[in-house]
C-alpha cells in the first residue's frame, strides 16, 4: 500500500527535545530569565522558531539574539541526549527490506544527516532535503513534492511521518495521508490517518501495511 516513507526528524527519528529544551533554557538564562523545562517543551513541540518568538516577545528580547545563543548551545553543547528513539533504526531497516524507501525532510540543518551517518541510518535513506536546500517551511508542501517528482513516486504510496500537526499539514498539503508519532499524547484532538506512540507500534502498523498489497 505504501512505498515511499517520509521522516521528520526532531522529536520523530531522534528524541532531540531535551537537548533543544535546555538549549534554549540556558539562552533563555543569558538574559536573566528563568522558564520550566516543562513550558519550553511545550512550545518547541510547536516549533524552535515559534518557542524562540514567543520568549522574545514575552520578555522584550531581540528575536536574533535570543536566536542566536539558541543556536551556540544547540550546536555546541552536550549533545548526549540526542539518541534515536528506540524501534527507529528497526524501522527504517525494515522498510528497506521489504523493498520500501525512505527519505528526510527536516527543517534542521544538515546537522540532521550527520546525526543519522553517526548512528548508521544513512545506509537506510534513498534522499533527504534539511532547512539548508531553503524550500518553504511546514506546513508548506512544496520539499514533499519536490521528493514525489524527483523520484517519480505515486503519491497513493507516500506516507509522511511526523511528531507535529505541521508535519501531516505538509503531507496533506502535498496530497499525501500521513501518521503522527505522538509519544506524549501531545497532538490528541488532530485528525490524521495512522497515530503511533512507540515505534514499535508504527512497525506492525507498517508490517500490516506491507503484507495488504504487494509493493511495486
Amino acid at each position: 500500500m505504501y512505498k515511499y516513507f517520509i521522516w521528520d526528524f526532531d522529536g520523530t527519528l531522534f528524541d532531540t527535545y531535551p537537548h533543544m529544551s535546555s538549549a534554549l533554557k540556558k539562552a533563555l538564562k543569558d538574559f536573566s530569565v528563568d522558564e520550566s523545562m516543562e513550558e519550553i517543551l511545550e512550545h518547541m513541540k510547536k516549533s524552535v522558531t515559534i518557542a524562540i518568538n514567543y520568549y522574545a516577545k514575552k520578555y522584550n528580547l531581540e528575536t536574533h539574539e535570543l536566536a542566536y545563543q539558541y543556536r551556540q548551545y544547540e550546536r555546541y553543547g552536550d549533545k548526549s541526549k540526542v539518541k534515536p528513539y528506540p524501534g527507529a533504526k528497526e524501522v527504517c531497516q525494515k522498510i528497506k527490506k521489504m523493498g520500501g524507501y525512505n527519505y528526510l525532510y527536516t527543517h534542521r540543518d544538515m546537522s540532521a544527516w550527520h546525526y543519522l551517518q553517526q548512528f548508521g541510518f544513512d545506509k537506510y535513506f534513498s534522499d533527504f532535503i534539511t532547512g539548508e536546500d531553503n524550500f518553504p517551511g511546514k506546513p508548506a508542501p512544496d520539499a514533499i513534492l519536490h521528493l514525489i517528482d524527483k523520484h517519480n513516486m505515486q503519491k497513493e504510496k507516500v506516507l509522511m511521518i511526523g511528531d507535529r500537526d505541521i508535519d501531516i499539514l505538509a503531507g496533506y498539503n502535498a496530497g499525501v495521508e500521513g501518521c503522527l508519532f505522538d509519544p506524549d499524547s501531545f497532538y490528541d484532538q488532530f485528525d490524521v490517518k495512522y497515530r503511533v506512540h512507540t515505534m514499535k507500534e508504527f512497525e506492525s502498523i507498517i508490517s500490516e501495511l506491507f503484507h495488504k498489497k504487494e509493493v511495486s
